[in-house]
């Protein structure tokens, strides 16, 4: 992963910690985007590993709780994710 990547990645990471975005953080995001040297598609790209891996820990127990749906729903919503960017298998969970 490329070094404006990760920083993007740590950021969402950071934003996404306690499950709550702040209206600090998503400003911080919002300016990540407009000053980031990555293009659209990279970004769209880190987004959805971001949801990936989010989507991973959630399931690693083999079930997903309601908090962990409504945060892999608040993270879908926060980043604006088209359908296109959000894999099936999420799709498929946030409609159960």
């Amino acid at each position: 992963m490329t070094e404006p990547k990760a920083e993007l990645a740590k950021l969402l990471a950071s934003i996404f910690a306690d499950g709550i975005v702040e209206v600090a953080e998503h400003k911080s995001l919002k300016a990540y985007r407009e000053h980031s040297v990555l293009s659209e598609a990279d970004v769209q790209q880190v987004f959805t590993r971001f949801l990936e891996a989010k989507f991973a820990e959630a399931m690693a127990d083999g079930k997903i709780t309601t908090q962990e749906r409504l945060l892999i729903a608040n993270i879908v919503r926060e980043l604006k994710l088209p359908d296109t960017a959000v894999p099936v298998h999420v799709r498929m969970m946030l409609q159960d």
